[in-house]
């Protein structure tokens, strides 16, 4: 083979090694994204917060419970102080599940123990977990 062909084949076996490296790399990057609007990650989420968003709708998508009966669905802590709420201003994230899928999962008078538990397994898994302050809203917090 001659120079030119052997550096051809080199810059392919780079170019091949860079594409595995970037497939592994998007594997390792989250790609979760809402699948609709009221799903949104909140703005002023610090970076546990982000990852408590991120475990939750992927569990939502995976059960394709994203309906949340037209309420913005997550809240960062400070938004939630804002607007005079008296807990979860401490957590990482706040959930409002007033209606929809949501409410089936996080409060436990409607949707009972069995989808709650569930929940907070995913959470636990990844150092979270969620107390629900009222009917409406959950906080989710950091587990020390």
């Amino acid at each position: 083979m001659s120079q030119r062909g052997v550096m051809k084949t080199e810059k392919l076996e780079k170019l091949e090694k860079l594409e595995k490296l970037k497939r592994h790399l998007r594997k390792i990057i989250s790609t979760v994204e809402a699948p609709n609007t009221d799903l949104e990650c909140p703005t002023g989420l610090d970076i546990d917060g982000k990852k408590a968003w991120e475990v939750i709708v992927k569990f939502l998508i995976d059960l394709e419970q994203t309906y949340t009966g037209g309420c913005r669905a997550f809240y960062s802590p400070k938004e939630w102080e804002k607007r005079g709420e008296a807990y979860g201003r401490d957590s990482v994230l706040i959930v409002c599940h007033d209606g929809g899928d949501l409410s089936y999962i996080f409060n436990i008078d409607k949707g009972g123990v069995a989808p709650f538990n569930k929940m907070t397994k995913v959470l636990n898994k990844s150092d979270f977990y969620p107390e629900q302050c009222t009917s409406w809203y959950t906080a989710i917090y950091l587990r020390y």
